[in-house]
């Protein structure tokens, strides 16, 4: 992925920061009902988060809305070609053997979409790291808010559902087209589903275990410059020096 290659990230490592101190926050207005939605087709009932994570269960709001009960269907995948879902489907529905992601009633109707999904199609043993670079910066950004900044955000705000910033952080990463070319609907939600089920969201990450993770000590800052990519600001009152890195 050429906007996560590491040598390039480096490379661009001063042009990046000035271009960010110079840029405010951008005005864009999120519709929670919709973001409630997308976090519960992802993890299911978000108001139990997963062992791991800061805040209780009791501290979070009730995420479910009354169209639940109308569509108990609303949140089954579906065939990417005919729609159908997978709760009326006997076998139910046969994965993109690539990318696992692209889902299928039948044969007939996956020869339909190859055109169109081979563009977007990639192994997801390929894919996987890319998404977790995501994740990293996105948890990342949300520690140094808090320890520099003092902003809670994220696992460090027990009123919010730890989802919800990072769908903001990837709604921001494709508004400023810092994702892959290969990136689409389909790898979105994996990214989306890695951030809860794998190493994610939940869980606070500083630039020590940054460190230790990828055994590379530039590999913070490297998460930071993709984070600023995304967000098109720094934050407040933080520069990137040698004692921070």
């Amino acid at each position: 992925m050429a906007t996560l290659d590491p040598a390039a990230e480096r490379g661009t490592e001063a042009s990046s920061s000035a271009a960010a101190a110079s840029t405010t926050p951008c005005d864009v207005q999120f519709d929670d009902y919709h973001l409630n939605e997308r976090i519960k087709a992802i993890c299911g009932n978000p108001g139990s988060p997963p062992r791991g994570s800061r805040s209780s269960s009791s501290d979070r709001p009730d995420l479910h809305s009354a169209s639940d009960a109308q569509d108990p269907e609303h949140n089954h995948p579906s065939c990417a070609t005919c729609r159908r879902r997978d709760s009326k489907l006997p076998t139910g529905l046969i994965p993109c053997i690539r990318c696992k992601q692209a889902l299928y009633c039948s044969l007939d109707c996956q020869e339909t979409d190859e055109p169109a999904h081979r563009p977007k199609c990639i192994s997801a043993d390929r894919a996987k790291p890319v998404y977790q670079e995501f994740i990293d910066a996105y948890r990342l950004r949300v520690e140094d808010e808090y320890v520099f900044a003092g902003i809670a955000t994220g696992v460090h705000n027990a009123r919010q559902h730890p989802l919800k910033g990072f769908i903001r952080f990837l709604d921001h990463a494709e508004e400023r087209h810092v994702v892959p070319r290969w990136w689409s609907a389909e790898t979105r939600k994996a990214c989306e589903r890695q951030a809860w089920f794998g190493e994610g969201v939940q869980h606070p990450l500083d630039k020590i275990s940054v460190i230790e993770k990828y055994q590379d000590p530039l590999k913070p800052m490297e998460l930071r410059i993709l984070a600023e990519r995304v967000y098109g600001w720094p934050i407040p009152g933080f520069t990137y020096t040698g004692a921070e890195i």
